[in-house]
């Protein structure tokens, strides 16, 4: 599922799916249970590293046959070989490699990350919990760019994602303050993205 954005893992993602393959991948998940790949695309070209995804639920058949469905990343997987098309389907696939989630979080840098975030919630005017929730969790809520939320998807652990996360806040939370950046990219994501092409 190449896609000009990053899913992490327990990230729900909503999608819009109207592509004939996309439709056919999407009943073979529906009917089998399986789950499929959602792969960052940068430029149109497929990068490394990408997340498994869960369909949980389709929300809206249209009459035409599109889709709006509710996903949940399951896990990290690198790329090892792609194919635009398999065999007998119209969608591409590939063979990955499962990246091992390591969970060596530091409660100290977490106490220091729930600071941070205090701080940005408080200028944004925005009200929210992020107790108990580890790096993914937290991403699309700090207005990081693509480029960086895609970094933190191929760090190796928990606590390089917290220093990651950190370095961002410490950078970010002065660009706020003086209004340089623009508060509507830290939002959640809740609208059915399209699935384009590549």
């Amino acid at each position: 599922f190449p896609l000009e954005m990053v899913a992490f893992p327990t990230q729900q993602v909503n999608l819009h799916i109207f592509e004939p393959r996309y439709k056919q991948l999407i009943r073979d998940c529906e009917t089998s249970g399986q789950t499929f790949g959602l792969i960052s695309v940068n430029d149109g070209t497929i990068r490394e590293y990408g997340t498994e995804m869960r369909l949980l639920e389709i929300v809206k058949r249209y009459e035409d046959g599109r889709l709006d469905i509710k996903t949940e990343g399951v896990s990290v997987f690198r790329l090892m070989k792609f194919e635009k098309k398999l065999a007998d389907k119209l969608y591409p696939g590939g063979q990955v490699r499962d990246i091992e989630a390591i969970d060596d979080g530091d409660p100290e840098l977490t106490a220091k990350i729930h600071r941070s975030l205090q701080k940005l919630f408080r200028e944004l005017g925005v009200n929210r919990d992020m107790t108990g929730k580890n790096v993914f969790q937290m991403a699309h809520y700090v207005g990081m760019s693509s480029q960086d939320e895609y970094h933190l998807l191929t760090a190796a652990n928990e606590k390089e994602r917290q220093v990651m996360m950190l370095l961002h806040l410490k950078k970010i939370l002065p660009a706020i303050k003086q209004g340089k950046l623009i508060r509507e990219r830290i939002r959640l994501n809740g609208h059915f993205r399209n699935i384009d092409s590549i």
